[in-house]
């Protein structure tokens, strides 16, 4: 708990430090996610981002044309609403320290390609390419439908004292695919909702213990009289592995605030409702971002993966809170583009 409090601290500090004092416009950044990277808010925004709830660094770029003069009819506008982007993520069971053995990059890996449209029920500007306002507030809203498709790759060492010694040790490959739809929308730049399907093969090594051993190889010289020892270390996860097909319901509201000061902030509230097991299991968190006047922003959350306790076997509610850490580098050039 103590190591948690102090990637807070760290976070915010580190924030504040990379404030601009030059005060301008921000536009929104979709940068929301969970403990397991999920998210309903989808928008056209790339980004290069960790997260250390589930020990991921993660690459997203998305392309879109803006609005442009239409060649048939000049004194109109031609939209361009459709858009497609790839977003490649690595990730280690085990923490962001064993994203790395021995120089290599060793963690699953998962890729996504997306295809989306924008104002898909809300035009954001008119032929003449002027704003459109919607209701008797007169807002500007905005919204976007995202097909996701992807897979995902990962390679486990198990370990189950159960088997004869010389099977104990054992490795496990993991192939996932994942498809999911999302809608978003975005009410007058600040208040932005999300709802989102996706089924998924997935598997529970998250839930496994990690194990660590030093398995020796015992060589002796041909006399006999000397013998060489030679050590391995072996990290390996312990448990029943399994397999299976997910289908996850997501809800994601957030609320985007642009005070007189050089820091913008988010608060950002979602549940997801997992059917993996004979029973639904609920996860909910709530999320408070920061975006300086830089490219680097981020954000804390607090969740619980197993509202209800239908699966975790924990009756104390804070045994099942957990605490991330998500900061993203939005890439020069890219953001959510003109309608």
């Amino acid at each position: 708990m103590k190591k948690k409090y102090f990637l807070l601290y760290l976070f915010i500090l580190s924030l504040f430090n990379l404030v601009s004092h030059e005060s301008k416009a921000q536009t929104f950044k979709p940068i929301f996610e969970d403990g397991e990277g999920r998210s309903s808010i989808i928008a056209p925004l790339g980004f290069l981002g960790v997260n250390t709830e589930n020990s991921s660094i993660r690459f997203q770029y998305f392309y879109s044309r803006s609005a442009e003069l239409n060649p048939k009819i000049p004194a109109e506008i031609k939209r361009n609403r459709f858009y497609w982007g790839v977003d490649v993520a690595g990730s280690a069971a085990g923490g962001l320290s064993n994203l790395f053995s021995y120089g290599s990059f060793t963690p699953g890996t998962s890729a996504s390609l997306f295809l989306g449209h924008r104002s898909l029920f809300f035009p954001a500007l008119d032929k003449q390419g002027a704003p459109v306002l919607h209701g008797k507030n007169e807002a500007a809203i905005e919204d976007w439908l995202t097909l996701r498709v992807g897979g995902q790759v990962a390679n486990y060492t198990l370990y189950d004292e159960n088997l004869p010694f010389a099977n104990q040790i054992f490795s496990e490959k993991f192939r996932g695919y994942l498809t999911q739809l999302a809608y978003n929308v975005l009410i007058g730049g600040a208040t932005s909702i999300g709802v989102s399907w996706d089924v998924a093969r997935e598997n529970n090594i998250d839930d496994l213990t990690p194990v660590q051993f030093r398995q020796q190889t015992v060589v002796p010289d041909p006399s006999g009289q000397t013998t060489r020892i030679f050590e391995r270390e072996v990290n390996a996860y312990a448990g029943g592995y399994e397999s299976f097909i997910q289908n996850t319901f997501s809800l994601d509201a957030v609320r985007y605030f642009t005070p007189a000061s050089d820091i913008n902030y988010a608060l950002h509230a979602y549940g997801r409702l997992k059917h993996d097991h004979a029973q639904p299991v609920y996860r909910a968190g709530l999320g408070f971002y920061l975006f300086p006047q830089s490219k680097i922003a981020g954000g804390v959350f607090v969740e619980s993966g197993d509202l209800t306790n239908k699966i975790s076997g924990t009756p104390q509610f804070s045994k099942r809170i957990d605490m991330g850490l998500t900061v993203k580098f939005i890439l020069p050039g890219l953001g959510v583009p003109s309608p």
